[in-house]
């Protein structure tokens, strides 16, 4: 499989573990997002983060090289409560998978998704595994590998995390009950 048939697997993959069946529960949980997301008006991350987040969906957000920032920044990561972090991380993952995307600081992200990991349930984590895995490929692929070797590595360690998050957290992992004889 090429880089861009595995990107292009990727966005649909990405698509289908974020999807959110828009329930009552859902439109109350975006409302107290957007309640938590007005309070941080006047401070000069909040505010850029509510002019991009603001009163969207996770899909409806553009899928600009701002979006990454937005997620990827230290300043803003402190503006943005972590339930907004989760909820439009899908947002982020689809704009770094666009064809003009460049290259962003994955040292800072890939710490605040390790912290997050319980957030995710188990078609999310298998996307984020994805995710790392092509962006591991796709900067060994570059020209410039050797000066992206730590990225790579990162990526690499993180998405082998999450496998084995996911393997002790499936049920499979779990014996079964011993029953009594």
């Amino acid at each position: 499989m090429t880089l861009e048939q595995s990107r292009e697997q990727l966005i649909d993959q990405i698509k289908v573990a974020f999807s959110y069946s828009y329930t009552k529960e859902h439109s109350h949980f975006l409302r107290a997002l957007q309640l938590t997301l007005s309070s941080r008006r006047g401070d000069y991350y909040g505010d850029r983060i509510l002019e991009l987040f603001g009163n969207k969906t996770w899909d409806e957000v553009p899928l600009t090289p701002w979006v990454i920032f937005a997620l990827t920044d230290v300043d803003h990561l402190r503006a943005l409560p972590d339930d907004a972090f989760v909820y439009y991380l899908p947002a982020m993952l689809l704009a770094t998978l666009q064809p003009q995307a460049e290259f962003f600081e994955f040292t800072l992200w890939c710490r605040h998704i390790r912290r997050l990991l319980v957030r995710f349930n188990e078609a999310q984590l298998s996307a984020l595994a994805a995710f790392l895995k092509y962006h591991a490929d796709r900067l060994r692929a570059e020209d410039s590998f050797h000066s992206l070797q730590q990225y790579v590595d990162l990526l690499e360690d993180l998405c082998l995390e999450i496998l084995l998050y996911l393997d002790t957290r499936s049920p499979s992992a779990v014996p079964p009950a011993k029953t009594g004889s």
